[in-house]
């Protein structure tokens, strides 16, 4: 898989809002699963 193909899958992956919320969440501080889904439901 070269770079082009592996960026694009990333982009797909942050694309969904809750999964770039997810990401954001976490690169703030540690979080599980429960906690996550509190924030997020």
């Amino acid at each position: 898989m070269d770079l082009i193909q592996r960026i694009e899958i990333l982009f797909k992956a942050l694309g969904e809002l809750n999964r770039l919320k997810i990401v954001k969440l976490l690169s703030l501080q540690e979080l599980c699963v429960c906690e996550l889904e509190a924030i997020l439901d």
